[in-house]
């Protein structure tokens, strides 16, 4: 707070030289400030001048919409009398860059305007001036409303604090582009709110060819020469191969899905064939005289034999 200090001046054309005197000595001078705003004047003046006289005689002049304190009539005779000036201000509050709000007050802080205007700061808000400042006529008073927010990109998350108002600015603010296919998990519209979390991910889609084995089958033929209970490999199977194509999702390099479009064989399988005996071993001198094949109505390719023997006796046996 700036302090001034002043002599009073005595004007001679209403005082002879003895009055000054006998003013000077008659009379006990007292010390008075006169608080205006940030600026303290401290002056010397004879009790009983009242708040005009002084006013007038430290030259500090007041507008009609000012208040002081105490009013200008009244006498100050004690020594460390205060009086205050609360001027009258117009200022302005621009929020956000927006249309400026015009506001009057008497006296008071840019703080005592933010609240006047509405505005509650936050913790990361900004304003051009401190909020201690004393208000003067025509101060424009910046705001600028700011939030902390979780980003995550590119499998990194980092904390912004920004003046952007949707995700979208802030996405332009820190120089981040989507691709076509990328995901987020808000709308870019949104508009953004302390400890709000971002989260974007990358999505990259390819085209992959493999080469894959073909399995062989394995198929059953029945031998005659071959007892019940025996078998053999008719036919080694082999294994073929084919080339598969997909289409592959990527989320931040991580595979999360694959979709098959094409199957190219380029080597044909081979079957494996087992044989398998239907020959009966002979038991007590009776020997096979005949085996009929009938095979089952369905087309499965299985049936049953009608096995004569040479003591007369006939058995059934599935294939």
């Amino acid at each position: 707070m700036e302090e001034h200090r002043m002599k009073k001046i005595i004007r001679f054309v209403i005082c002879t030289v003895p009055l000054l005197f006998l003013s000077a000595c008659g009379g006990k001078a007292i010390e008075v400030s006169i608080v205006d705003g940030h600026t303290t004047t401290i002056v010397e003046v004879s009790g009983g001048e009242t708040v005009d006289e002084i006013l007038t005689e430290a030259e500090l002049s007041v507008e009609e919409k000012d208040s002081v304190s105490p009013s200008f009539d009244t006498a100050i005779s004690d020594d460390g009398s205060v009086i205050i000036i609360t001027r009258n201000c117009t200022v302005e509050v621009a929020c956000d860059g927006g249309e400026a709000v015009t506001l009057e007050l008497n006296g008071g802080t840019v703080a005592d305007a933010i609240e006047k205007a509405g505005i509650t700061l936050g913790e990361h808000d900004l304003l051009n001036h401190d909020t201690g400042m004393y208000l003067t006529d025509g101060l424009v008073i910046e705001y600028t409303h700011r939030v902390e927010v979780n980003l995550t990109v590119d499998g990194e998350k980092s904390l912004y604090i920004t003046s952007a108002k949707n995700v979208g600015e802030l996405l332009s603010e820190c120089d981040i582009e989507l691709g076509k296919d990328d995901r987020m998990n808000v709308a870019a519209d949104a508009v953004l709110a302390e400890n709000d979390s971002i989260i974007i991910e990358r999505v990259n889609v390819k085209t992959v060819t493999e080469k894959e084995t073909v399995a062989f089958a394995t198929k059953t033929e029945y031998s005659s020469t071959l007892y019940q209970g025996q078998s053999s490999v008719k036919q080694q199977g082999i294994s073929g191969e084919k080339e598969v194509t997909y289409e592959v999702t990527y989320v931040d390099n991580v595979e999360e899905s694959r979709r098959q479009v094409k199957e190219v064989v380029t080597k044909e399988p081979v079957d494996e064939i087992i044989l398998l005996g239907t020959k009966k071993k002979v038991s007590n001198g009776k020997t096979v005289v005949s085996r009929e094949q009938v095979y089952d109505c369905d087309g499965s390719g299985h049936g049953y034999w009608i096995i004569t023997y040479s003591d007369g006796t006939v058995s059934y046996e599935d294939f």
